[in-house]
């Protein structure tokens, strides 16, 4: 079969293609990987070319995304109409999707990686070199369950259930753990990296020592200049079903140990977890062969970002017509026969419309996580249409000072909140009070309203976990403090542009998602299909 897919590779991209035959145990101990481009080659979706210079795109003649100015064919499910928006190029993933079965299918390796292409890969190749992005690492990251393939041994207590680990900890990258990957000194890669896993976060904690990195998108679509300018060198979270593509630079001399070359990650479901959470190694890299020239592009970053198209343009308020809240809730661990109970606006997945939206309309939604027994972030993600982040609170967030350290209580020696809700307490500088028997509308960030600048587009983001806050009023019947459960939330815009239809949102934790914690999303023409010509 591997056979018969190089001989496919070469008829279609001509010889010199990275072929998965022969492969053998000495190749695999050297980086060669016979799952390296299987699920993410061949590259076959390339975009027209985009046109339109201004956004939104002038009207009537409204222009196809991603990198075209077309319209979609009169046959076709639009009907001839021309897309707005449509798909912007970058690195995107597949994956089993059968309700109830998805997280089984998922850690049994149901994932995949594919590659859109357009002017974002043209910009980096005539940088880097003539079809340069088709030779670049595509990491495909899983997370292996103990059930149901049980290639780790469940903990003490028996699983599933209460005492049981259901995934992980370690991450798989294209079936391989700990994979090498070989690059020259002083070379620059780009490394497109997908977190398919079902359940954790991998929390990059940065560039290796003497490595350099430089993220140029996030969730398949770029970034723009000032974005790839500010994130050098940064750690990032790629929680379940985030991707992101990085340009990393190798150290001009091989790693002194092999710690040095390694990229370690944390495993994270929420920022809770990282001040428990062990560096684990994720993968490593080794320097060799002969070093490439400093001056040359191959060993420098592309100076600018690619050419970002207009219609991915920050979402004003200006454009936003109408407004949804949506509630993420799991209830207590439970385990077998009771397992923790994962809602949507208090209700279970039952196939019925959750949120209807007009067509080629702008909303924003405020996603709210009301889940206290146990911090979990549920990872929102959104079929279809990606969003900007306009406004996230955290009631757990961690007070940091100017350099981003957590700042330390020099009594209890732990970390102090950002948020206080207790009043008569001296504050700190950058904590805020909230008053937690004020309405729910004033738990919010402290200081003036953001403003969208320079967003960032995602289709997978983190809600942050609600906070149980003890009081100083006491109940009059139990005699003891009352509690508060103060959610955290995010805010995110979208332009729910082109396509008309159902599909879904749901929690990335997979299990959730097969518990229930997912809904239909109807988007609709403005004009129905019975109105009169």
């Amino acid at each position: 079969m591997l056979k018969e897919y190089d001989t496919q590779l070469e008829k279609n991209y001509g010889p010199g293609v990275r072929k998965l035959w022969p492969i053998d145990e000495a190749q695999l101990k050297q980086g060669a990987w016979p799952q390296y481009y299987i699920g993410s080659f061949p590259f076959c979706y390339r975009l027209p070319q985009y046109t339109e210079s201004i956004w939104p795109p002038t009207k009537p003649s409204m222009q196809m995304g991603g990198m075209g100015s077309a319209e979609m064919p009169g046959d076709g499910d639009l009907g001839g109409r021309p897309l707005i928006m449509g798909q912007s190029p970058g690195t995107h993933w597949y994956h089993a999707h059968k309700h109830g079965s998805t997280a089984i299918n998922v850690a049994n390796g149901m994932t995949g990686a594919f590659i859109i292409e357009g002017k974002y890969d043209d910009d980096l190749n005539n940088w880097y070199g003539d079809g340069w992005t088709r030779t670049q690492p595509v990491l495909v990251i899983n997370q292996l369950g103990v059930s149901p393939n049980l290639m780790r041994k469940p903990a003490s207590g028996g699983g599933p259930g209460p005492g049981s680990q259901d995934k992980g900890p370690d991450f798989s990258i294209n079936g391989q753990l700990k994979p090498v990957i070989q690059m020259q000194p002083g070379e620059v890669q780009m490394w497109r990296i997908v977190n398919t896993s079902g359940r954790a976060g991998a929390y990059f904690l940065g560039p290796p020592k003497g490595f350099q990195w430089k993220q140029l998108a996030q969730d398949g679509v770029q970034f723009n200049d000032a974005n790839y300018q500010s994130h050098v060198n940064q750690p990032f979270l790629l929680a379940a079903g985030n991707r992101a593509d990085i340009l990393v630079k190798a150290p001009t001399t091989p790693c002194t140990n092999p710690s040095d070359c390694s990229v370690m990650v944390k495993n994270e479901v929420d920022p809770q977890d990282l001040t428990s959470a062990s560096p684990l190694t994720l993968l490593s890299v080794n320097i060799t062969g002969q070093p490439v020239d400093p001056k040359s592009n191959a060993g420098n970053f592309i100076p600018n970002a690619p050419y970002f198209p207009p219609f991915l343009k920050d979402i004003g308020k200006d454009e936003v017509t109408g407004t949804k809240t949506l509630l993420f809730a799991a209830g207590p661990p439970g385990g077998t026969p009771n397992p923790a109970q994962q809602t949507i606006d208090g209700k279970k997945f039952d196939g019925e419309v959750g949120a209807v939206v007009l067509l080629n309309k702008v909303e924003e939604w405020k996603i709210m996580n009301a889940t206290y027994a146990a911090p979990i972030s549920h990872p929102f993600h959104i079929h279809i249409n990606p969003f900007q982040i306009v406004e996230v609170f955290d009631p757990n967030q961690i007070l940091t000072d100017k350099n981003g350290k957590p700042v330390i209580d020099p009594i209890s020696k732990k970390p102090v909140n950002k948020y206080v809700f207790q009043g008569g307490i001296h504050l700190l500088p950058g904590q805020c009070y909230l008053d937690p028997f004020a309405a729910p509308e004033t738990w919010k960030p402290c200081g003036p309203e953001p403003v969208n600048k320079n967003g960032i587009w995602w289709d997978v983001f983190p809600i942050p976990s609600g906070r149980t806050v003890t009081t100083v009023k006491m109940d009059p019947n139990t005699k003891n403090p009352v509690t508060v459960n103060v959610p955290g939330y995010f805010k995110m815009r979208s332009r729910f542009v082109d396509y008309p239809g159902f599909y879904v949102l749901h929690c990335h934790i997979l299990a959730h998602e097969d518990r229930g914690m997912m809904t239909i999303v109807e988007v609709t023409p403005v004009r129905t299909p019975y109105s009169h010509h």
